[in-house]
């Protein structure tokens, strides 16, 4: 039996040592940010940008939120990100992403133009006391239940970023184990593609 097993799990189990200390200690070292190879000499949070050496140029401070990719064929997939800061330096992310060798099509995309959702799981415990009151809930938010079982529950609920925000508040009563993510889709209205 065992002869079979190790044949099988490729060989008898490895013994290679395990972490040292000093590979922990360079494992929890964090990452440098990006801000830290820019040359800024500091922040100036009303016009929410970067004052650069120079003294008169400014760097935008934007937050990108790089969200689920998606594709029809294997040659293109498409992503969606999400951008917050300033307006008017948009279309200049816009023109920088176009330049990218790899990009084809980069383009703007709000509420008024497209369909934008995202998708939550939510696993949580859940006794028979709880059950109903978790039912509740996931039926405001016009959800399913795609899991149960004795002691806990799985919730699918899909909407814009509000009502996800809202929907895991409401279930965090409960204790929740693990929650899935998707961030925002996008997809354009009517025949115009995305």
């Amino acid at each position: 039996m065992l002869a079979s097993l190790s044949k099988l799990i490729g060989g008898p189990p490895r013994t290679t040592p395990g972490l040292t200390r000093g590979s922990r200690r360079r494992a929890a070292v964090p990452h440098p940010s990006f801000a830290d190879f820019l040359p800024w000499v500091d922040y100036l949070p009303e016009e929410q940008s970067l004052l650069l050496e120079d003294n008169v140029s400014r760097g935008a401070v934007y937050e990108l939120t790089p969200t689920a990719t998606e594709g029809r064929n294997a040659d293109f997939s498409r992503m969606t990100i999400g951008l917050s800061g300033d307006p008017k330096g948009l279309q200049q992310i816009i023109m920088q992403v176009n330049k990218l060798i790899d990009v084809i099509h980069c383009a703007e995309h709000d509420a008024t133009d497209a369909v934008v959702k995202e998708l939550v799981l939510v696993k949580f415990l859940a006794n028979d006391d709880q059950r109903t009151q978790a039912l509740q809930i996931i039926e405001h938010f016009d959800g399913k239940t795609v899991d149960l079982t004795p002691t806990s529950m799985i919730a699918l609920i899909t909407g814009n970023s509000n009502e996800i925000d809202a929907a895991v508040t409401m279930l965090s009563k409960f204790q929740i184990i693990e929650t899935v993510r998707t961030g925002k889709v996008v997809m354009a209205t009517g025949e115009q593609p995305t």
